[in-house]
């Protein structure tokens, strides 16, 4: 996100002193190494389908962070698959989300786990396993 989102996201991650533990990055160029240093995706589309971005979570085997109302995301990821946030306006859900997922690496990782055993669901499998190349290439 963006704009005054942003801002407030920005305020309340300084005023908590998050500033050591979690980077805002914004859009970037170079996904796949994003990618690979990221502890969770956080999507803060106020309307959304289904964002690619998930679909490269899924196959980083990384935390999902999303709205939930007025996108689809749902159709595809369940509440023990992703964190939701209720309301996509009011930047402390995302904070307390984000604290929660830091808080329980545990359960972090077992709904990503949950994502990346059944990424070959997804008519997207030959997009997942090329991300899955790219940012996990066999050496």
């Amino acid at each position: 996100g963006g704009g005054d989102m942003m801002n407030e996201v920005r305020a309340r991650w300084q005023a908590l002193g998050l500033e050591s533990s979690v980077t805002l990055l914004g859009e970037v160029d170079d996904t796949p190494t994003q990618l690979r240093a990221a502890d969770c995706i956080m999507v803060t589309s106020r309307s959304e389908g289904i964002p690619v971005v998930l679909y490269e979570a899924m196959a980083a085997d990384l935390p999902i962070i999303t709205v939930y109302k007025n996108t689809s995301i749902p159709d595809d990821f369940s509440r023990d698959q992703a964190y939701y946030i209720e309301e996509a306006t009011d930047a402390s859900q995302y904070v307390a989300v984000l604290e929660r997922v830091l808080a329980d690496p545990d359960e972090a990782r077992a709904k990503s786990a949950r994502n990346y055993e059944r990424r070959h669901e997804f008519d997207r499998s030959h997009y997942i396993e090329r991300m899955q190349q790219l940012l996990f290439p066999i050496t």
